[in-house]
């Protein structure tokens, strides 16, 4: 429920009815002396009182998940073949990524594992050491290296990198100097893929710091379209990596 908000979608997730799960629902707000969930809207909210078991309860699953995972690991390890093996792959992952290691991922499981599906969630700035410890996602990436990173969870540095600016033919920066100065980058007009606002982006963090800002001619929900806008319609400019950026996965 915490997870889900919504006694139907937690029943499919337990495969259970949901008359079971609203009875269990009704003996745990009489044991705890709280609604636990209350329906707004769409959705069932949690309380106060369930959100402060969230941390506890991820903490007694992941301990439970142990225990057992010990009387079978061995057997499991040995017989494991991931051809052979159904499960669904689920990835947090920045925009990005889509156009570089989504499909080079995708290719490698529909050889090796043809019978696993994988669902990418979008990445938010925020701690993911629950939905990793639990189980609820299996990887991170986190781009930038400053997700928390948990003693629940482990993480590792897969890749650095520095600025790279794209241009299209309409640009005055089109078939010139390998490296150009941050005067000459500041002068051109700039495509922003979404999803963060210049305030929380790592490069015009820097810029801001130096007294110094992009023009930014538009916004686009992803890069899918930046290619097409700097190729097809102006002299537009944009930014693939970020200073001193990093990329870090969080694998469970």
């Amino acid at each position: 429920m915490l997870q889900e908000r919504s006694v139907a979608r937690s029943a499919d997730r337990l495969f259970v009815s949901p008359s079971a799960v609203s009875h269990a629902l009704t003996r745990l707000r009489k044991m705890f002396s709280d609604p636990l969930f209350v329906r707004s809207g769409g959705g069932m909210l949690p309380t106060a009182r369930a959100q402060s078991l969230q941390r506890s309860l991820s903490l007694l699953i992941l301990v439970l998940d142990a225990e057992l995972e010990k009387g079978r690991s061995s057997a499991v390890e040995a017989a494991f073949e991931p051809g052979a093996s159904m499960r669904d792959l689920r990835i947090v992952s920045p925009g990005a990524l889509e156009v570089t290691l989504l499909p080079v991922l995708a290719k490698t499981l529909r050889e090796r594992a043809p019978q696993w599906s994988l669902t990418i969630e979008p990445f938010a700035r925020r701690s993911y050491e629950t939905d990793v410890a639990t189980g609820r996602v299996d990887f991170v990436f986190s781009v930038g290296g400053t997700t928390p990173i948990g003693s629940l969870v482990d993480g590792d540095l897969l890749w650095e990198d520095e600025l790279v600016v794209l241009v299209g033919p309409h640009s005055s920066l089109h078939g010139g100097s390998d490296r150009i100065s941050t005067e000459l980058y500041l002068t051109q007009q700039h495509v922003y893929p979404l999803p963060w606002p210049t305030s929380q982006n790592y490069l015009d963090i820097e810029l801001a710091r130096a007294g110094k800002h992009r023009k930014i001619a538009f916004s686009v929900p992803s890069y899918a379209a930046v290619g097409s806008c700097a190729r097809d319609y102006g002299p537009y400019s944009l930014n693939a990596g970020s200073l001193r950026s990093s990329a870090h996965a969080l694998p469970s």
